[in-house]
């Protein structure tokens, strides 16, 4: 779960480098050198040993093997693909574009949710001020605030520590839930069905995971890797539970000698646009011609899924920000006619 792994962004730019270079002819062996030097202090030892390997006469994907999961298994499997069919440069460029592709989405993603965010953390520090202010002005031989419109108890400098302390808290098991689910520790499949249901929340997560699937049919296809693990790996490259979980059964169907449509279509659980692109590529046997012009057009349409994505998840930050600040009036509002009534 701790291991450490490449991030997108280096990885793209390693791949359209490897690519760059075996396009113009480098001999590879020569081409990794200069990345044993230009990787990172962290990775420097695991690379330098890959290219001992390689002068050892071992293919890439044998020499990448030790690194284990600093790559993910998408890219162990094209590269092996790639010196199979001969088209490794190919599959470096294209493993590079796709990188390039999931980091335009997340920061677009991010881009959009910064400002509700901001305001969230404004939120949780107004209501820090106001805790450290109770304590200031403070009344009584106890030092207790006139009043307690939190009803946390909390008021002054230990108040404030206590209730940093719990905000610390809850944000650092928000982040350990996130490196599970991103690590895979944690399984999100109930969650993905779930979220699948919806109406418009369940198009756009299926769309995004229909763009991953199109974009690594074509390039495992393209690269003549065996159905069967060409469609495995295409299923779970979407990471999305109700399109992942469909392989064991189309993984048979294909064994049955069914084609790739009959096989997706027996599945159930995709859009008729994607199926008529499947049938139209087999029927004229220019189905990874076909992938190409889909995976393109899902392309498009995971963009506009993510500006909606990240719609929704500026609207949940900013309904939790209405919620709290709703909560706080009417807190010191009761705290105020509490007050009231005792004077009275």
């Amino acid at each position: 779960m701790f291991a450490r792994r490449a991030s997108w962004k280096m990885m793209a730019a390693l791949f359209r480098r490897l690519s760059t270079s075996l396009e113009a002819g480098v001999d590879l062996r020569k081409t990794w050198q200069h990345e044993v030097r230009r990787a990172p202090a962290w990775l420097a030892e695991r690379f330098a040993e890959c290219g001992r390997a390689l002068e050892q006469g071992e293919s890439l994907h044998a020499a990448w093997a030790p690194l284990g999961p600093v790559f993910p298994d998408l890219v162990h499997e094209m590269v092996a693909a790639g010196e199979a069919s001969g088209k490794l440069p190919n599959i470096f460029r294209r493993l590079a574009d796709h990188y390039d592709f999931q980091i335009r989405l997340r920061q677009s993603f991010l881009r959009r949710i910064t400002w509700p965010a901001i305001q969230l953390l404004a939120a949780v520090a107004i209501i820090g001020l106001l805790i450290w202010i109770l304590g200031v002005i403070g009344t009584g031989a106890g030092g207790e605030p006139a009043f307690d419109p939190l009803g946390w108890g909390l008021y002054g400098t230990r108040g404030l520590i206590i209730y940093l302390l719990g905000v610390s808290c809850v944000a650092a098991a928000f982040g350990v839930v996130y490196l599970m689910l991103r690590r895979g520790a944690l399984s999100l499949r109930p969650l993905q069905y779930a979220l699948w249901r919806l109406p418009v929340l369940g198009d756009t997560l299926t769309t995004l995971a229909l763009s991953r699937l199109a974009w690594c049919l074509h390039l495992t296809l393209d690269s003549e890797m065996d159905v069967r693990r060409a469609i495995g790996l295409g299923l779970r490259a979407t990471k999305f539970a109700p399109l992942a979980d469909t392989e064991p059964g189309i993984k048979a169907a294909l064994t049955q000698n069914k084609s790739i449509y009959e096989a997706l279509m027996e599945a159930g659980r995709f859009p008729p646009s994607f199926m008529d692109t499947i049938h139209v590529g087999e029927q004229s046997g220019r189905l990874p011609e076909s992938l190409a012009i889909l995976s393109r057009q899902y392309q498009e349409r995971a963009e506009t899924a993510m500006e909606t994505l990240s719609t929704v998840a500026a609207f949940l930050v900013w309904a939790g920000v209405a919620l709290l600040i709703i909560i706080m009036i009417f807190r010191l509002f009761s705290s105020y006619i509490g007050i009231l009534n005792s004077v009275m």
